[in-house]
């Protein structure tokens, strides 16, 4: 997130395009093609974008010359036995047993919300929560690559100017009442995922709603409850911003 990129979720509403629109990533290559400068010098500045996890995905695909979601599956899923898990290359693509998503409406009601357009790469990414702890176990006994490799996700990086981010490779790495703590969130229209990871105490809380009005902070307030013995301070207290 330093590469100067522009986000393409903020550039393709320019174009009038919607989210629960279809975004192919041939689309999201032309477009940052046409633009005519970078918003900062590469390596300079973090700015977070799901331009580069999108990307990500499309380099994966030329190295391996196979579909993105095919490579997951073969080099990730299957050998974690994450049996539950794929992504979805399009929004008319059948997932089984999928949760729809629900966001607020008038009078107290819900409506469905259909998932973001060419999320594969940035999101896109169907799972369960028992799938989801095999992924958070490979943190503390990696089994798909090098220890410090999974180290150099856990670091986070320093810019030219000697300022130091709170991101690694594709991870947040921050502290929390004095235990440092690995997390990333992810949002779709109405779809909400977050992990966190406290590798000191091998401790982890992972959430996923299908509501958009789902409370952010929730992961922290769990981790308040199972794991106050090991944090510095007394849980806050919530109730005055809640």
């Amino acid at each position: 997130h330093t590469n100067g990129l522009r986000e393409v979720y903020n550039l393709m509403p320019l174009t009038g395009w919607k989210g629960e629109d279809g975004l192919r990533r041939e689309q999201v290559i032309e477009l940052l093609k046409n633009q005519e400068a970078l918003q900062n010098d590469p390596g300079e500045e973090f700015n977070y974008n799901n331009t580069a996890f999108s990307l990500v995905a499309e380099i994966i695909e030329r190295v391996s010359e196979e579909p993105f979601e095919r490579y997951m599956e073969r080099a990730v899923f299957l050998p974690l036995e994450m049996k539950h898990t794929q992504y979805r290359s399009n929004n008319q693509q059948i997932i089984p047993n999928r949760s729809v998503g629900y966001a607020p409406a008038e009078d107290n009601a819900y409506q469905e919300v259909t998932d973001l357009g060419g999320g594969m790469g940035p999101g896109g990414l169907y799972t369960t929560l028992s799938d989801f702890k095999k992924w958070m176990n490979h943190f503390d006994d990696p089994t798909l690559c090098r220890p410090e490799t999974l180290k150099r996700m856990m670091t986070p990086d320093t810019l030219p100017s000697g300022k130091t981010t709170t991101y690694g490779y594709g991870l947040f790495i921050q502290e929390y009442k004095g235990q440092r703590y690995i997390h990333h969130g992810g949002a779709d229209l109405a779809h909400r995922s977050h992990m966190m990871y406290f590798p000191e105490i091998n401790g982890a809380v992972v959430v996923q709603s299908n509501a958009a009005n789902f409370p952010a902070d929730l992961p922290l307030r769990i981790a308040d409850l199972y794991f106050d013995d090991h944090f510095k301070e007394e849980a806050e207290e919530r109730d005055s911003t809640e």
